[in-house]
C-alpha cells in the first residue's frame, strides 16, 4: 500500500508541475496569486482560479468592474472570502502578461485535462 501511494503522490506532482508549467504559456504566475493551503478536500485556491481562468485574456478583455464581479461571482461558488483588492491586483498584474498559447479550445482542453488531476 504505501508503494501505491508513493506512485500517487509522484503522479499527483508530475501533474501539478505540468499545469504550472502549461499555465507559463497561457497565464505566467497565475500560481503565485494565492498562497492559502489546501483545503481538507485537497482542493487549492489557485487550481480553482485558474480552472475559471485559464487564460490570461480571460481576465484582461475584461473592464477592472466587470472582472471585479467575475471574480466575486467565482469566489462565493467556491466558498473562498472576498477581497476587492485581491481583484483589482489580479487585473492590475494581467494587464502586463504575455501569453504564448492562443486563447482557443485546444489551449483550454489542455488545461482543463490537467486541472482534473
Amino acid at each position: 500500500m504505501s508503494r501505491q501511494f508513493g506512485l500517487y503522490m509522484a503522479h499527483k506532482t508530475a501533474m501539478k508541475n505540468n499545469l504550472i508549467a502549461l499555465l507559463d504559456q497561457t497565464y505566467p504566475g497565475a500560481n503565485d496569486f494565492f498562497d492559502s493551503p489546501a483545503r481538507s478536500d485537497g482542493s487549492q485556491k489557485w487550481v480553482d482560479f485558474v480552472h475559471a481562468y485559464w487564460h490570461v485574456d480571460r481576465v484582461r478583455s475584461k473592464s477592472l468592474k466587470a472582472f471585479t464581479e467575475s471574480y466575486q461571482n467565482w469566489r462565493r461558488r467556491k466558498s473562498y472570502n472576498f477581497s476587492e483588492e485581491k481583484a483589482e491586483k489580479i487585473h492590475r498584474l494581467s494587464s502586463d502578461l504575455i501569453a504564448v498559447f492562443p486563447k482557443d479550445d485546444n489551449t483550454r482542453t489542455l488545461v482543463g485535462r490537467l486541472w482534473r488531476c
